[in-house]
């Protein structure tokens, strides 16, 4: 089932839930996608992924936590009823977060149904995990149990760490792949046009060629990310922070590299095409 990002009448943040059923698998690229829009789209996912796998606020989120815990002005009630706001109040933030990722997954029409479901499930198990710690603090007693229940709420889910940009490298993959797909179908167009005596027929015959190759990367890439990134969990953290590295390293040496590479052939072949009309040398 596919996750969707809403706001509930009587609730403090965005609510995260699940339709009765799935929509039905969708091809990788709509018609109005084009290589440049997808390579547009992959970039983006990229950049926001290159802005995350950290959590700078987390410190002071400890501090405020510890500084409220011990500070003797206040109640021992008063102290638990502070605390528990503070860990209300930073759930809610997350799932915020949570909602605008499913939202980004959600807006991107290069991803099939399949995939959107395989990195809405990641953000859902977070989400789960963030409801069940919301309840545990809501229901403490116990100032030091409080205080770990309320910082798990971000050392434990690790959205800004883990989630944030396990997604967009997972989107990014998606991206990369869609675009192998409509690379393929154009390619094939156009190898439909190659005439036997065409004047530049043996240089389009080798950018076929090329450019199948750098298809056949392309897909190779973005299947290996996108399997390997979506079995990253928080739980791993920080030892899994070099396989994320690597994982973006991957598609942004792809999308460099093959998809580059594709791009500038399938330009090419146009242009060998339109100048075999005039039998002009391409």
């Amino acid at each position: 089932m596919l996750l969707l990002a809403g706001c509930g009448g009587a609730e403090n943040g965005p609510v995260i839930g699940a339709p009765a059923q799935a929509a039905p698998s969708a091809p990788g690229a709509s018609a109005s996608l084009t290589l440049a829009v997808l390579q547009q789209q992959l970039s983006s996912q990229l950049s926001a992924a290159g802005q995350t796998g950290s959590d700078p606020e987390f410190a002071q989120f400890t501090s405020e936590v510890d500084a409220l815990l011990n500070d003797q002005s206040l109640l021992a009630s008063e102290r638990i009823s502070g605390l528990q706001q503070l860990g209300s109040t930073e759930a809610s933030k997350l799932e915020g977060e949570l909602s605008n990722l499913i939202g980004q997954v959600e807006s991107d029409s290069a991803l099939t149904s399949e995939q959107r479901f395989d990195i809405e499930e990641v953000i859902r198990s977070v989400d789960d995990e963030l409801q069940a710690l919301s309840a545990k603090i809501a229901a403490d007693s116990l100032a030091d149990v409080l205080r770990s229940d309320v910082l798990n709420v971000d050392s434990s889910t690790l959205v800004d760490a883990v989630v944030e940009p396990v997604v967009h490298i997972a989107i990014g993959a998606g991206d990369l792949l869609s675009e192998a797909d409509l690379m393929s179908g154009q390619v094939q167009n156009l190898s439909d046009q190659i005439s036997p005596t065409a004047t530049n027929q043996q240089t389009e015959s080798g950018l076929v060629s090329s450019i199948q190759a750098d298809i056949a990367a392309m897909n190779a890439t973005g299947s290996s990310v996108f399997t390997q990134v979506l079995e990253i969990t928080p739980a791993g953290y920080p030892g899994n922070q070099a396989t994320l590295n690597t994982l973006k390293a991957d598609v942004t040496n792809a999308d460099n590299g093959a998809a580059a590479s594709g791009r500038n052939d399938v330009s090419q072949l146009q242009t060998c095409l339109t100048d075999d009309k005039t039998t002009q040398s391409c």
